[in-house]
């Protein structure tokens, strides 16, 4: 995990939102397993498929609003 990045999860009865915000002003990277959702979730703020087996990376004060439909 990177201390660096606050990362929240919410559940709704059609999908799942996992929070990504990067607190610093430093770019900051987060492990792939550290996401709970599959590889076919999208950014609802940029409507990116962000997700890849390697890190996650947020600009400096970068959030992104991760979405996978259930």
């Amino acid at each position: 995990m990177n201390p660096a990045v606050l990362v929240f999860l919410r559940r709704a009865p059609t999908q799942t939102l996992v929070g990504l915000y990067n607190v610093t002003p430093n770019r900051q990277a987060l492990p792939r397993w550290t996401v709970p959702l599959a590889d076919d979730a999208w950014d609802a703020l940029t409507d990116e498929t962000p997700l890849t087996p390697g890190e996650t990376w947020l600009e400096p004060y970068q959030c992104r609003w991760l979405v996978q439909q259930i």
